[in-house]
């Protein structure tokens, strides 16, 4: 790398030894000669080693950072050292080098659709290490996603720049600090023509698009959405059980039935139907049902059978209102005993499942009351609350994909507003990226995500992915928190 006529004078520059990778010298730079390619700086490092010759240098220009190889000569003050800088074939090949960097830096922009968007209020975030090509550092749980590009602006010892980077890679600590890891963007812009985000084609249902054309209100959108998904009807059968209580031939042809219909909703259909506030004559009904949907939901998200998935609704209902079994104890054989501790255990694990997703929906309907659709702030707490981001279980994955399921989506604000959500920034909530027309902006204040617009069905409803980020690898540093 040539040194393209960019004055260091005053820049920082890391020195480290070139065959240990050791740090040697944190200093900044006294003189830049550019006709020569030779740096001074205020150190004499012949000092700290007898057989120091060659050196790998970082230095953090006022436009960017910066990385050579470089070769030690003694300068005419004792008490400093010039380094003579050249671009090595060797370090070509082996890519750049990492160099520990502790430091505070800030998150100040994002990028969506091509544009750079200003955050109102930076995300503040621990730098770990830095390289010529990328950075490493640790943040809030939560943060960022891989794909996510942002502008950082770092303060090192006085040199404050701003860079480019994508997020790549995700780490998290045993103590649940989160570290990213990002690639320089070396255009200079967070997007180009083969990362562009863009808006999501939409396949909304034909009577939602009908109705929005008409601005049809909030009330008359989900009653729309109610009667076509079936809802309705699932929860008329809900209500005519619990009022009735049937026996348990009838409880077995009651939840294949509602099994079977909720195969057909999606997931927007779903989500719709749980995050919204219950009329009191009917807060009974919809709770028992909106438990039963969510237990469809998780077991989609563990990737459960179908079977499996009718056992929970089962245990669930059979739980909510317990009946009699006449079966016959005696006589039972080891074989026999041995199966029903088996199920004793399942059982155990299922009764943990339903009363987690029965307290969920009771406090989706708490929330309601006070808030407007989609619970973002609620979903955020159960995700990255310290409680939360320590717990490694089934919860976790459900409660993410609950979260992740929010974002991109063709939404409905509060506001009227039609759009996807693009970046949560929790610092920031109530501020959050959106995406309307193709264009990125900040969610306006008082305004919240009301509504999911429904999409045409598939032939597969309820699907979401529960990948792993990469390998945990231990982050040695305290993240930041934001305000």
């Amino acid at each position: 790398m040539g040194v393209n006529a960019k004055s260091f004078d005053g820049c920082r520059a890391v020195v480290s030894d070139k065959k240990t990778g050791a740090s040697i010298a944190d200093t900044a730079i006294l003189f830049h000669d550019m006709s020569r390619n030779i740096i001074r700086i205020g150190q004499n490092l012949f000092q700290k080693g007898k057989d120091l010759d060659k050196v790998n240098v970082l230095i953090l220009g006022n436009q960017g950072l910066y990385e050579y190889t470089g070769t030690l000569r003694k300068a005419a003050s004792s008490v400093e050292t010039e380094i003579a800088l050249y671009a090595g074939k060797e370090k070509e090949a082996r890519g750049y080098l990492r160099y520990e960097m502790r430091t505070k830096g800030r998150v100040e922009s994002v990028f969506v659709a091509d544009q750079e968007i200003k955050l109102r209020r930076m995300i503040s975030v621990q730098i770990v290490n830095i390289s010529a090509s990328g950075i490493f550092f640790a943040a809030t749980a939560g943060n960022f996603v891989i794909g996510e590009k942002i502008r950082i602006q770092i303060d090192l010892k006085g040199n404050v720049f701003s860079s480019d980077y994508e997020v790549i890679r995700l780490q998290k600590d045993e103590n649940g600090i989160w570290g990213y890891g990002c690639k320089n963007l070396v255009s200079g812009r967070g997007k180009d023509e083969n990362t562009m985000q863009s808006e999501p084609e939409s396949a909304a249902e034909e009577w939602v698009v009908d109705a929005l054309k008409e601005n049809a209100s909030y009330e008359v959108l989900q009653k729309n959405l109610e009667k076509n998904s079936g809802y309705q009807h699932l929860l008329a059968q809900v209500t005519h059980f619990l009022e009735n209580v049937p026996k348990e031939e009838e409880r077995t042809e009651f939840i294949e039935n509602i099994s079977e219909k909720i195969k057909d909703m999606t997931q927007e259909e779903i989500f719709n139907c749980i995050y919204r506030e219950r009329p009191r004559e009917e807060e009974e009904s919809r709770h028992f049902l909106n438990v039963m949907l969510l237990i469809v939901l998780w077991g989609n998200y563990l990737h459960m059978q179908m079977p499996e998935i009718t056992e929970l609704l089962s245990f669930y209902v059979n739980m909510q209102i317990p009946f009699e079994k006449n079966t016959v104890d005696a006589g039972k054989t080891e074989e026999q005993k041995e199966l029903e501790e088996e199920q004793l255990e399942k059982q155990k694990e299922w009764e943990n499942i339903v009363l987690f997703l029965n307290e969920y929906d009771t406090q989706i309907a708490a929330y309601e009351k006070d808030h407007t659709g989609i619970p973002l702030t609620f979903l955020v707490r159960m995700c990255y609350s310290e409680t939360a981001t320590k717990r490694k279980d089934s919860k976790a994955v459900f409660a993410e994909n609950m979260l992740m399921n929010v974002m991109h989506r063709p939404l409905l604000l509060s506001d009227g507003t039609l759009c996807t959500l693009e970046y949560l920034l929790l610092n920031d909530l109530s501020h959050s990226i959106i995406l309307e027309n193709g264009i990125g902006k900040r969610m306006q204040d008082s305004v919240e995500p009301a509504w999911f617009i429904p999409q045409k069905k598939v032939e597969v409803q309820i699907q979401q992915s529960t990948e792993e980020p990469e390998a945990e690898v231990a982050v040695d540093s305290k993240a930041a928190k934001d305000d």
